[in-house]
């Protein structure tokens, strides 16, 4: 289950870089937030299916399907992480918007350190 927390605490953060990202090229967001709770949703249904199944039955091969789909979902996280976090400040228009400039330098500052927490419990739970 803490897998499944971290999981939606990093697809929250990228849902957060994702929304900013697109607000400073004025590109709508409309559909973010929809396919960030639908990702979830199903995540956590597939979860939850395997773990009746297994309390249900013992099956040595959804132990290994259900180890597999957590790292695919690791994979997934890391994507959104370099498609929406790794991105240079001076290439990126969001830097470059100076009435938003100090608001973005805060939530930076809160995700910087959000990331770093996620990061460090993620790696103790595993």
């Amino acid at each position: 289950m803490p897998s499944l927390a971290f999981f939606t605490t990093y697809a929250l953060l990228i849902l957060f870089w994702a929304e900013i990202y697109y607000q400073a090229r004025a590109v709508s967001t409309d559909r973010l937030r929809p396919s960030f709770f639908t990702i979830n949703a199903v995540v956590y249904t597939i979860q939850i299916a395997m773990w009746l199944i297994l309390w249900w039955k013992y099956i040595p091969l959804l132990v290994i399907l259900s180890k597999m789909f957590f790292a695919g979902l690791s994979l997934f996280a890391a994507f959104g992480f370099l498609l929406y976090g790794g991105r240079d400040d001076e290439d990126d228009s969001v830097a470059k918007m100076k009435a938003a400039e100090e608001a973005l330098e805060a939530k930076q500052k809160v995700t910087n350190s959000l990331s770093a927490t996620c990061s460090f419990f993620f790696y103790h739970v595993l």
